[in-house]
């Protein structure tokens, strides 16, 4: 049963972390540093893309210099303005997103803090009844799905699991059993959790097939008796 209570000092401690790493997240020089990196690429492919066509102009007997602008004007200033335009649009582009990832990340600040300024946590153990377990295909990674005494799914990621990457036998790093306790952050609902008592028995992976994977220490939208269906449904 979930209950309110006070935050002890080791919980204050990792929600003090979890504040330094937003904020170091979102200091502006690093976004823009990631603006400059992310721009960098698209502008050097674009002046290789324009001088592979002004090649291909000057073989296929389109002047791109030497008085191209008087012989054939339209073509010549077509040729300036498309690398102009396509640079302009990656660099606005890259700015959206990166003052789009400063608002997010602001936005994830205010919510710990505000869970630090309130000093509460809501703290709930659940009886573990069976768990289901599906394979990153591509690294390896093994998810655990979680069905728990309130009847709902809380999906694990075991990132440990990835080191032996997609042609070795994933090894569970995590090890799941009958107790399951969350601590839950209400404003920005970071979390925290834990196993208690006797270990489970786990089923084999299956491939995760879809697109759409559930998001790491949350709950699954997808019923239980769906999952394999939802989300390996291709590798059955």
């Amino acid at each position: 049963m979930a209950k309110a209570r006070q935050m002890t000092p080791p919980e204050m401690a990792q929600l003090e972390g979890l504040i330094a790493a937003a904020r170091h997240g979102n200091a502006g020089r690093n976004l823009w540093l990631l603006l400059a990196a992310a721009t960098l690429a698209p502008a050097i492919f674009t002046m290789l893309a324009y001088l592979v066509l002004a090649i291909l102009a000057m073989l296929a007997g389109i002047p791109l210099a030497n008085g191209a602008w008087r012989s054939n004007p339209v073509t010549f200033y077509i040729a300036v303005a498309m690398p102009i335009l396509i640079l302009g649009y990656t660099v606005t582009s890259q700015i959206r997103w990166t003052l789009r990832s400063r608002r997010t990340r602001q936005h994830r600040l205010s919510d710990l803090e505000a869970d630090l300024a309130r000093g509460l946590v809501r703290d709930e153990t659940f009886t573990v009844t069976a768990v289901k377990r599906l394979r990153d295909p591509e690294h390896g990674m093994l998810i655990l799905f979680l069905r728990l005494s309130n009847d709902k799914t809380f999906v694990l990621y075991d990132h440990a699991s990835a080191d032996t990457g997609a042609e070795g036998a994933a090894q569970l790093r995590l090890t799941p059993a009958t107790t399951f306790h969350l601590l839950t952050f209400p404003v920005s609902k970071a979390r925290s959790w834990s196993f208690s008592g006797d270990p489970l028995p786990l089923p084999t992976p299956m491939d995760m097939t879809a697109d759409d994977w559930p998001d790491d220490e949350s709950w699954c939208k997808v019923s239980w008796d769906r999952i394999e269906q939802h989300y390996a449904a291709k590798s059955r």
